[in-house]
């Protein structure tokens, strides 16, 4: 990923801490076991829209 990208933790209670690295083309979320889930920026618009109107 480029430079400009931007590293966000999600630790909640307990030991769990994903990761989200945002950059203009692609997010990407690591879990803590090794996994990855890469969505386009589009994805990633369309998934905050569906969390912010309670669909999800």
């Amino acid at each position: 990923m480029e430079d400009n990208k931007q590293v966000i933790l999600l630790c909640g209670k307990g030991d769990c801490c994903p990761k989200l690295t945002i950059d203009k083309n692609r997010v990407e979320i690591d879990d803590d076991f090794g996994g990855r889930v890469r969505l386009t920026s589009e994805q990633f618009s369309l998934l905050k829209e569906k969390v912010q109107n309670g669909e999800l």
